[in-house]
């Protein structure tokens, strides 16, 4: 009874500041703005994928630096033989395939752009619960993408954590998504991921075409609650440090 309740709550309030936008869209944008503000930084809430507004409740958790890199075994020899190829694809929401979906990725291979000699990828999950205020969250995540690409194609060497944290700082738009970035260089493969978007490495459990594959390394998942994943953006106090980064 108490969770239906404070879910009732949570609805009630998110029709009323949906209702008040409408009429302040046409009265006063600045205002709307202000009452959005302080509605949302008076009752805690956070936008999700289903677009409703959970109540958080923020963990306290430390920095995590760039991993130092680990130089593997034979890496000399892994540099000419570790290469990524790309095959990406993106499939918008029919309703959202309009305006190109709230989703973003990047690829960047090596030899390509500024002639980097690594290559990497990353991917932007746009959350959908802004749409109910208005907002396309596919600009954050692109705008997240795009600043992820330049920073790496210009790095001599390449950090993803470095990445993200500067296009976190460059991209000013309202919205929010998770993010996922892979890089490969001399031999090393780093990832890093914030949310519920995910990477997996598979290999070959035996030679041959019929080779069957098997998972040797999966990101986890990160999530406040179910429903509720680690995002950068407005309103969130989730930030390129708390990303999990492994090479």
């Amino acid at each position: 009874n108490d969770t239906r309740q404070r879910e009732d709550r949570e609805r009630h309030l998110l029709s009323a500041v949906c209702r008040f936008l409408i009429w302040s869209s046409i009265n006063s944008r600045a205002k709307a703005r202000e009452m959005l503000g302080r509605s949302r930084a008076l009752a805690g809430f956070h936008p999700v994928n289903t677009a409703r507004l959970h109540a958080r409740a923020w963990l306290v958790r430390p920095a995590i630096p760039c991993p130092p890199r680990r130089t593997l075994q034979g890496a000399g020899a892994l540099e000419k033989v570790l290469k990524l190829q790309f095959f990406p694809c993106m499939i918008p929401h029919p309703s959202k395939a309009e305006k190109g979906g709230e989703d973003a990725y990047f690829v960047l291979e090596e030899g390509g752009g500024n002639t980097p000699q690594h290559s990497a990828a990353g991917v932007a999950d746009g959350v959908g619960g802004w749409a109910e205020m208005g907002v396309d969250a596919g600009l954050y995540s692109k705008a997240l993408m795009k600043w992820t690409h330049q920073r790496l194609e210009s790095a001599e060497i390449p950090c993803a954590h470095d990445a993200l944290a500067f296009a976190y700082r460059m991209t000013k738009m309202t919205g929010s998504c998770t993010a996922c970035v892979v890089v490969l260089h001399k031999g090393v493969l780093e990832t890093l991921n914030l949310g519920d978007s995910g990477f997996l490495l598979a290999r070959p459990s035996e030679e041959g075409a019929s080779a069957h594959y098997k998972v040797f390394f999966k990101t986890k998942e990160q999530q406040h609650t179910f429903n509720m994943p680690y995002q950068l953006g407005t309103y969130s106090k989730d930030m390129p440090q708390h990303a999990a980064v492994k090479n």
